[in-house]
């Protein structure tokens, strides 16, 4: 059973995210909570965000690798930008939730997330390098132009393998971003 809830409480978001399933004989529930303390700053000021992740195998926020019951992190956007909350489930499944922080008089900054289904796999395995990057001139994947909006790649590296996705910001400057798959016997 899924249930996906979305609450505004004060300039607060709170996004649930509960799933039900089988673990062995008995139900353990996947909650997902994350919001900010608000959502509207003017430039200067900082936003805290919250969240609360439970029964889920791992939790990272912005890309990297983190606890997840009950965080705060203080957030000081220049301008308005997308915070993500990817939660891998029990089941195997990503959950992404985004969190937008918005800032009066700021132009939106280049978003660029870069992730793999799983870091590590098997010889013979393959896995999913996904990326979604916005506000940016140009997006490369292993050195080809590619779509920069929620993109995914299947790879099959019979070696350790390091993958980049280079991304030309709007005022030309790129920025690199790497991801090493890991390959195991």
């Amino acid at each position: 059973m899924r249930n996906l809830t979305t609450k505004a409480v004060t300039s607060v978001l709170v996004l649930t995210i509960s799933l039900v399933m089988m673990a062995g004989p008995a139900l353990a529930q996947t909650s997902i909570v994350f919001t900010a303390d608000r959502q509207t700053i003017k430039g200067g000021e900082c936003v805290n965000i919250f969240w609360d992740v439970r029964n889920v195998q791992q939790v990272y926020y912005n890309g990297a690798p983190v606890a997840g019951e009950n965080q705060t992190r203080n957030e000081c956007p220049g301008q308005t930008v997308t915070y993500y909350l990817e939660v891998l489930q029990n089941n195997g499944q990503v959950a992404t939730v985004p969190l937008a922080i918005y800032v009066q008089g700021g132009t939106p900054v280049p978003v660029v997330r870069f992730w793999a289904d799983r870091s590590t796999i098997k010889r013979g395995e393959c896995t999913n390098i996904s990326w979604h990057v916005q506000n940016v001139q140009e997006v490369y994947y292993r050195g080809r132009p590619v779509a920069g909006e929620n993109q995914t790649r299947t790879e099959c590296p019979k070696k350790t393998k390091t993958y980049d996705l280079i991304t030309i910001k709007t005022d030309g400057n790129p920025v690199l971003s790497t991801l090493t798959i890991n390959v195991t016997q």
